[in-house]
């Protein structure tokens, strides 16, 4: 018999001890992190709270730290309390009553039942730092944080279909809260009107909904007379379900616009593409306009069958843009100092020829580019043969710095 022989484990190569990172360096962090905006980077709402919840788990030291910036902007999804789940924000604010105090933007979303509860009603009233609020629909919840809160205090609203003032508080109330209000975003502006009375600060106003048919879109110019002279920041839409463009050369003071294509089929597109051109030239007088930003994409481009059926052929190739498009890139105001084409509705080879062509605004700075666009432009950028193969070299000399947004 063979002695059996004992098997030898190898032995483990020894841990180096890492040294703690000092604690100014991870208070450093905490305070670059804390201070990231949840539009600043596609994805840096995520990584804030990532890595808040990281820093938390450092050590028990931070946890007080963290807590404060973790909780300054939060989404609370309202439950009953006999369902409120262990690390909710909901349970968080409703066990530790300090840190109520500490949320400056709060996103309310859940259930409307819940609302009722007296338990829960004393958590929203004790939300008074806000003044950034998306209510989402919960009106009642709205009422409650709006309650105790001080006048003027509230800078950011944003609100869904249907928005009525009266729905959140009485007349004399909403005129005092409201009044500080200097960004709205509407996802409808059905009853717009009757709001900007609320709103003597407003500067930056936002549709970012569907240009669904009906009077409200369409009568903007009428809606927002009250205050056209102060707005210098809009967002409109543009559908394929109105036939109507918008006549921006009255707001005067406008710095900073964006329009929203919003199309789903390449012949309901075409039909658009005049729309999109008029609304466009009617920036051109505008002489305090800084920045245009295209936005938005044709979601599927519709093949049809012989028997009628939609193949849903989405948008695959540069071949499949019409050539109209082009008329988009002509009718940009000349008076932009940055523009952003973050879409893939528009050509490469005809971007490029704009940039390179006497149709390009003489004092542009900045041009953005995402989507499909962007990543067949950073491509031509790369440098390599083709008619556009100095595009790169023709911008820098221009002084046009170009960023590709991912």
């Amino acid at each position: 018999m063979h002695a059996s022989r004992a098997k030898v484990k190898p032995r483990a190569a020894p841990r180096r001890h890492r040294p703690p990172l000092p604690d100014e360096l991870v208070l450093d962090i905490l305070e670059r992190v804390a201070a990231l905006e949840p539009d600043e980077t596609p994805r840096s709402h995520k990584l804030r709270r990532k890595t808040l919840v990281a820093l938390c788990r450092l050590a028990k030291r931070f946890v007080a730290d963290v807590k404060r910036k973790l909780y300054v902007r939060v989404t609370l999804r309202l439950v009953l309390p006999s369902q409120v789940v262990r690390g909710s924000v909901q349970y968080v604010l409703d066990r530790e009553p300090h840190l109520r105090k500490v949320v400056k933007a709060v996103h309310l979303t859940g259930d409307k039942a819940a609302v009722g509860e007296p338990r829960v009603r004393e958590l929203l009233r004790g939300l008074v730092n806000v003044d950034d609020m998306y209510y989402g629909g919960l009106s009642g919840a709205a009422i409650e944080v709006l309650r105790n809160m001080p006048a003027g205090q509230l800078r950011r609203l944003q609100a869904p279909t249907g928005f009525h003032v009266h729905e959140v508080v009485d007349f004399e109330r909403a005129r005092a809260v409201l009044s500080g209000v200097t960004h709205l975003t509407l996802w409808d502006v059905h009853g717009l009107e009757p709001v900007l009375v609320y709103l003597p600060s407003l500067h930056t106003f936002f549709v970012a909904g569907t240009a669904f048919p009906g009077p409200s879109l369409d009568r903007l110019a009428e809606s927002t007379n009250a205050v056209r002279w102060q707005l210098s920041t809009m967002r409109l839409p543009i559908g394929v379900f109105a036939s109507w463009h918008y006549d921006l050369s009255i707001y005067d003071n406008l710095a900073h616009f964006t329009l929203g294509i919003d199309a789903v089929t390449a012949p309901s597109f075409v039909d658009m593409i005049p729309r999109i051109v008029r609304t466009l030239e009617s920036l051109e007088w505008l002489a305090h306009l800084q920045s245009l930003t295209l936005e938005g994409c044709v979601e599927a481009w519709q093949d049809r069958t012989p028997a009628g059926r939609s193949t849903g052929r989405i948008l695959a190739s540069q071949a499949d843009i019409p050539p109209s498009t082009n008329d988009i890139l002509l009718a940009v105001p000349p008076q932009i100092r940055r523009l952003s084409l973050l879409t893939p509705c528009l050509r490469t080879d005809d971007v490029a020829r704009y940039l390179l062509g006497i149709s390009r605004p003489p004092n542009l700075e900045l041009l953005q580019a995402g989507d499909r666009l962007g990543r067949s432009l950073r491509k031509m950028l790369g440098g390599g043969a083709g008619p556009f193969r100095g595009l790169a070299g023709a911008l820098a000399r221009a002084g046009i710095k170009v960023a590709i947004v991912e």
